[in-house]
C-alpha cells in the first residue's frame, strides 16, 4: 500500500481512515487470513500516520506490537512487547511510526465474552487498553502467531479445517490471556487520559474548520484551556505540535480531493488548473511553500498525483 487511502483495508474487516503525517518510505504490507470465526493480520509499516476507524460490528480486536517503531493507541505509548486491546463497539484510535509491525486478530463478541468467562472476570466490559507483557510470554506468543502464519500459508497443502481450528484454540487462550492481564493492569494516569480526551477533542475541531485562515489561533479559545495544555496534548498523544498538525490534515485533505477530481476529469488541463482553488479551499495561505510541503509528505507534485490517479478520460482535450 502506497496511498493513505488504501489503509482502509488493513485490517481484516474494518473501516479505517489513515492521514499521513510523515513520508512514506517503503510500501506498507499487509498479510490477511479471515474466516467467519477469526481474523488474523500480519501489518508492516515505513510511515509515520494517523489511524481511526471501527473493527467490523460486533468485533474485538488485539493486535501485538512486533517491530521496532513508535506507536501510540487511546494515548498510551505502544512499542514492541505491548498489546492493544480494542473491545467490541470501541473505535481504533491511534498513530504509527515507521518501523511499525504488528500481528492483529480479530474475534466476533461471542468468543470475546467466552474468554471473559475463561479469565473468571467479573466485570462485563474491558475498555480499550495498551496492555505490557512479559518478555517471555510475549516471545511464546509472537513464536506461536508466526507458525501459525506459516500453517496459514501451507494450508492448501494440509487440511484446512485443521488449521482453522488451530487458530481458534490459539485465538482463546490468546484472549483468555488479555482478560487476565487487564485485571491486574493499573488504570492509567487520570491526568494522561485527559490530555489524551482534550486532544482528539481539538482534533475534531480542527479536522471541521482546517478550512478557515484562523488555524490554530482559535483552538485554545474553542477548547476553552491554555495554548500551552493544547501544546503538551498534542506532543503527549501524537508526538507534534497542534500547528504541524494541523498542516497534515490540510495536506491529506487536498490530496482526497485531487484524487477524486483526477478520477472524475482524467487528469486534463483543466484538473491541474484546480489545484491552486483546492489548496485555498482547504486553508493554505502560502501558495509558495504548498507544492514542496505536499512533495515531502506523499514524495510527489500535486500534478503529479492528478496524473497519477487519472481515470478513464485522460487524454480528451
Amino acid at each position: 500500500m502506497c496511498d493513505p487511502d488504501e489503509f482502509a483495508v488493513a485490517v481484516s474487516g474494518a473501516s479505517l481512515k489513515a492521514d499521513f503525517l510523515g513520508r512514506q518510505k517503503s510500501p506498507t504490507t499487509v498479510e490477511q487470513f479471515q474466516t467467519r470465526q477469526w481474523t488474523l493480520d500480519f501489518q508492516q509499516a515505513e510511515v509515520r500516520a494517523r489511524i481511526l476507524g471501527y473493527p467490523p460490528l460486533d468485533w474485538a480486536s488485539v493486535a501485538l506490537m512486533r517491530g521496532g517503531g513508535e506507536s501510540s493507541w487511546y494515548g498510551s505509548p505502544a512499542s514492541r512487547g505491548f498489546l492493544v486491546c480494542t473491545p467490541p463497539g470501541e473505535a481504533i484510535d491511534g498513530w504509527i511510526g515507521p518501523g511499525f509491525q504488528c500481528s492483529s486478530v480479530g474475534v466476533p463478541a461471542s468468543v470475546w465474552e467466552q474468554c471473559r468467562l475463561a479469565a473468571g472476570h467479573e466485570r462485563g466490559s474491558l475498555d480499550a487498553a495498551v496492555l505490557p507483557l512479559p518478555p517471555a510470554r510475549f516471545t511464546a506468543i509472537e513464536q506461536c502467531l508466526l507458525r501459525l502464519r506459516h500453517s496459514l500459508r501451507e494450508s492448501r497443502a494440509r487440511n484446512p479445517a485443521t488449521v482453522s481450528l488451530e487458530v481458534s484454540e490459539f485465538l482463546h487462550c490468546l484472549l483468555t490471556q488479555v482478560w487476565e492481564l487487564a485485571i491486574d493492569a493499573p488504570a492509567p494516569r487520570e491526568s494522561a487520559r485527559n490530555r489524551a480526551r482534550l486532544a482528539r477533542r481539538a482534533e475534531d475541531w480542527l479536522r471541521a474548520h482546517h478550512d478557515v485562515a484562523v488555524g490554530v489561533s482559535g483552538l485554545p479559545l474553542a477548547m476553552g484551556t491554555s495554548r500551552r495544555e493544547l501544546e503538551y496534548a498534542f506532543r503527549e498523544t501524537f508526538a507534534m505540535s497542534p500547528r504541524a498538525y494541523l498542516e497534515k490534515i490540510r495536506l491529506n485533505a487536498i490530496r482526497r480531493e485531487l484524487v477524486s477530481v483526477a478520477d472524475r476529469t482524467g487528469g486534463t488541463t483543466e484538473a491541474r488548473g484546480m489545484v491552486t482553488r483546492i489548496a485555498l479551499d482547504h486553508g493554505i495561505s502560502h501558495l509558495g511553500r504548498f507544492p514542496s510541503l505536499y512533495r515531502g509528505l506523499f514524495g510527489e507534485l500535486p500534478s503529479d498525483t492528478l496524473v497519477r490517479h487519472a481515470g478513464p478520460r485522460q487524454g480528451r482535450k
